[in-house]
């Protein structure tokens, strides 16, 4: 699942903020820099959301790989739910499609405790937000700075174009 890469941004510091293990509590402005500049690997498991991203981006064609895109599902939760059982070639009735479109619906995850991750809970620094924080699209503008947002769009087509 691909998800808008500013909002990646955004979530990433979220979570890298909220949990013991990873020791950070700088400014979003530092996380930025460092996430723009693939320099949060030290630190995350995925390295360079770009090189992450690129490598699959260059995959999505290939049969064995189902590219969904964050907004869309939350756009579209009930198309995307019917996209996978196609890919997996699964032989479901129209109530099954059903339970899992409301089972993966943001609201339902938020209050399940294995998918909200709330037995993380001992984990997580104290005063954080909650680890399924908004789940909505276009956070990352309440985040970034015009500034940011033009050169996080220069580093992107830098690094993923072509």
């Amino acid at each position: 699942i691909m998800r808008h890469p500013k909002d990646v941004c955004v979530s990433m510091y979220y979570h890298m903020t909220g949990f013991k293990l990873f020791e950070y509590d700088g400014p979003f402005s530092e996380f930025f820099d460092l996430f723009i500049h693939g320099m949060v690997c030290t630190v995350v498991e995925m390295g360079s959301w770009f090189e992450y991203e690129k490598a699959w981006w260059e995959r999505r064609h290939d049969p064995n790989v189902l590219f969904l895109k964050y907004e869309d599902m939350h756009g579209n939760l009930q198309q995307s739910v019917q996209e996978i059982v196609k890919f997996l070639e699964m032989d479901v009735t129209p109530d099954v499609i059903e339970k899992a479109v409301e089972k993966s619906r943001f609201k339902a995850m938020k209050e399940d405790p294995a998918a909200s991750m709330k037995w993380k809970d001992p984990l997580r620094k104290e005063g954080a937000p909650p680890f399924m924080r908004k789940g909505i699209v276009g956070d990352w503008k309440c985040h970034f700075s015009e500034e940011q947002s033009e050169l996080f769009d220069k580093v992107f087509h830098e690094k993923l174009d072509g």
